[in-house]
C-alpha cells in the first residue's frame, strides 16, 4: 500500500535473508585443546598408576561372577 492510496497496490514481495555462523574457536584451534587434554589425562593416569592404587570394583562384578558360573 502506499501513502494515501485508497486500495491496495499488486506486485512482489522480496526477502532476503543471511545467515551467518562464526565459532567460538577454529577447528585447528579445538583439535589443539582436545589433544592437550587428552595428553593431560595420559600424564594424570600415569601419575595414578605409578602409585598403589586398588582397583575399582565395579558394581556390576556379582553379576558377571554368576554369569561365568552359569554358562561353566
Amino acid at each position: 500500500m502506499r501513502l494515501g492510496a485508497q486500495s491496495w497496490q499488486k506486485g512482489k514481495i522480496k526477502v532476503e535473508l543471511t545467515v551467518q555462523f562464526y565459532p567460538d574457536e577454529s577447528e585447528k584451534e579445538m583439535e589443539e585443546t582436545e589433544l592437550s587434554q587428552s595428553e593431560n589425562e595420559v600424564e594424570i593416569s600415569d601419575k595414578n598408576n605409578s602409585e598403589n592404587i586398588e582397583p575399582e570394583i565395579s558394581p556390576l562384578d556379582d553379576l558377571r561372577q554368576k554369569f561365568n558360573q552359569e554358562n561353566q
